[in-house]
């Protein structure tokens, strides 16, 4: 369990990723008894995605003119619970489509100020520490989605509730990141930054290219793995087994990150993960019809995503300090998990339509290993072992 000090930390991941864990799965259900259309439900829900191109840099702008993190966030949390309110009251398609847009904006544009305040609270010794924190928002997926599994199984009829599920939800999120400020040290520390500073940083530019590579990597994943494994014979249980067990792997790397860290430092981590997440798309690509190799690539999303995230907090604190720290954390959520994401998925739903099935994931092995070219190339190492205290 997380310290008394990191409490509200890990409770904020719980409830932004549970939000998610219950949004993705069952958001097209509530949609679709409210009677919109199968296109108007796939646009609604490509907001997630596409949001992230701009929240996040809007945020981060914001924070960076007011050189405060507190203040943008919890007015970001605050339209987040108002976007939300109007979502579930709005009738019509424009009024519904506008209130889940700017709710979308809103709730993307919350994660990157939060992950600036959990590293500042960490500090430089406790970087490795942020995967136990990070873990809990794994947790809160896992909860979500699978109470609304069972709930679902039990009764159709209960996703009528989502609405006041995803209330408790948005109220976590604004309790634990919009009431507890930080110190008052963190705050001054984010004032304003020369303008060209960002990218002039040593290993900055490699490091958001590598970035946008790497989860450009993972857009067939998240758009077709389910599709591309149903062709390969896997029913619908052992498919949704084999996602619960990267989810699982990913919290176990988080719980032991700080022991990885004290003992191998952030670069020779970084490139490990790189290196298994090639192997990962690979196994995927060539040897998916043997369930063997197949959970095995699914435990290594513990390093594709798991280990990936961790370090890159770590690389985003070291590559950004101070005052460019909030704009560095937008700028690896919007061109990583935005753009990156985004051209990803896109470019796999060429491929696909073209016939492609496990040729897609040679397209992000590919993608992968350029990451890993980039990353050893440009990044720098960060000097002695990055210290990670026990938790």
């Amino acid at each position: 369990m997380a310290a008394p000090r990191t409490a509200p930390l890990a409770g904020f991941y719980f409830f932004h990723f549970g939000l998610l864990g219950l949004l993705m799965p069952y958001l097209p259900l509530y949609l679709q008894a409210r009677g919109l259309s199968g296109g108007l439900i796939g646009l609604l829900m490509g907001c997630f995605m596409g949001t992230k191109l701009l929240g996040p840099p809007l945020l981060g702008w914001w924070t960076h003119r007011r050189g405060d993190l507190v203040g943008p966030l919890r007015w970001s949390l605050a339209a987040v619970l108002a976007a939300w309110l109007l979502f579930v009251q709005a009738r019509g398609a424009a009024l519904l489509s506008l209130s889940f847009a700017l709710f979308t904006l809103a709730w993307n544009a919350t994660l990157p100020p939060f992950e600036t305040l959990t590293l500042h609270r960490l500090g430089p010794a406790g970087i490795g520490r942020y995967g136990r924190i990070r873990l809990w928002g794994s947790v809160g997926f896992i909860v979500a989605s699978g109470a609304g599994s069972v709930g679902l199984v039990r009764s159709p009829a209960m996703i009528q509730y989502l609405p006041l599920a995803g209330l408790i939800g948005v109220m976590g999120m604004l309790v634990c990141g919009g009431l507890k400020a930080p110190a008052r040290n963190t705050v001054r520390s984010l004032g304003p930054a020369p303008g060209g500073a960002l990218l002039r940083r040593p290993g900055a530019t490699g490091f958001l290219v590598m970035v946008f590579l790497l989860n450009l990597s993972h857009g067939p994943y998240y758009a077709y793995l389910t599709l591309y494994l149903e062709g390969l014979g896997y029913d619908a249980r052992h498919i949704g087994l084999l996602w619960a067990l990267g989810v699982a792997a990913e919290i176990g790397l988080f719980w032991a990150a700080p022991a990885l860290f004290r003992r191998y430092g952030r670069r020779r981590l970084l490139l490990a993960a790189l290196l298994l997440t090639v192997a990962r798309w690979a196994l995927i690509a060539g040897l998916a019809r043997s369930p063997v190799f197949l959970i095995g690539a699914q435990i290594l999303h513990l390093a594709s995503f798991g280990l990936c995230h961790v370090v890159g907090m770590g690389y985003v604190y070291a590559l950004f300090p101070g005052p460019l720290q909030g704009r560095g954390q937008a700028l690896y959520s919007a061109l990583g998990f935005g753009a990156g994401g985004l051209a990803g998925s896109l470019l796999a739903g060429l491929l696909w339509s073209a016939g492609w099935r496990g040729e897609v994931y040679l397209m992000a092995m590919f993608a992968a290993a350029l990451a890993l070219v980039v990353a050893w190339r440009t990044l720098p190492g960060g000097g002695a072992r990055a210290a990670a205290p026990a938790a």
